[in-house]
């Protein structure tokens, strides 16, 4: 298992990770869900290489936003280095 660099698994933890930040206490409430998994190859004999995934975060407070994904994205960079993957993050939108 040591050799096995599978996308899915590190994916799967990083979802994990969006839900346990935004279930932390905060001045208002926060919504956070991963959705629309894109797993290459698909296929059920092939250990996952690629992931592509979106994720979004809701709340009105800016500063608590910008702060929870300054946070996801430095846990998301270690679970992926201590997996051996690497993770690229891209703001589709924020308003």
């Amino acid at each position: 298992m040591n050799m096995c660099f599978d996308a899915f698994t590190g994916a799967a933890q990083i979802a994990m990770e969006l839900e346990s930040f935004c279930q932390k206490e905060y001045r208002e409430p926060v919504v956070g869900t991963v959705r629309k998994l894109n797993v290459e190859p698909n296929a059920s004999n092939v250990i996952p290489g690629k992931v592509i995934f979106d994720l979004e975060v809701r709340l009105l407070d800016t500063g608590i936003l910008e702060q929870i994904i300054k946070e996801f994205k430095e846990k998301s960079t270690n679970i992926a280095d201590y997996m051996g993957l690497t993770v690229h993050f891209d703001c589709l939108s924020k308003s």
